[in-house]
């Protein structure tokens, strides 16, 4: 969790620069939501690590949905990548595709390691 923290951290914080319009001042979606997805996920991701101490389970929990979410969410980023090339907001879709493929199986496997451990 504490390294998932840092890594979405280091790019939601340091890595994207936080700039979210062009320079005529139009707001591109994609680098809106990337941005946020990063950060939200950090910020969510360090709560869910500072949390296992007190109650493991919840914290989880936490971390298997905040995965989900993410993933879900890099997904849409790179379907808006594809739709418009231009004001892509990563490196390229198939980068995004293979985070959201590394989220959602981190998600999938601790979700069904929790479900192992709840019978």
């Amino acid at each position: 969790m504490l390294v998932s923290a840092l890594i979405f951290g280091y790019f939601g914080f340091l890595g994207t620069g936080g700039s979210w319009t062009t320079p005529d001042g139009t707001i591109v979606p994609a680098w809106l939501m990337l941005d946020l997805t990063l950060k939200a996920t950090a910020i969510c991701f360090a709560v869910s690590a500072g949390l296992y101490m007190a109650a493991p389970l919840l914290a989880n929990m936490a971390y298997c949905l905040v995965s989900m979410g993410s993933a879900l969410m890099f997904i849409l980023v790179a379907i808006l990548d594809w739709i418009d090339p231009d004001h892509a907001a990563a490196a390229g879709p198939v980068l995004l595709l293979i985070f959201a493929a590394w989220n959602g199986y981190g998600a999938i496997s601790s979700l069904q390691s929790l479900l192992n451990r709840s019978s």
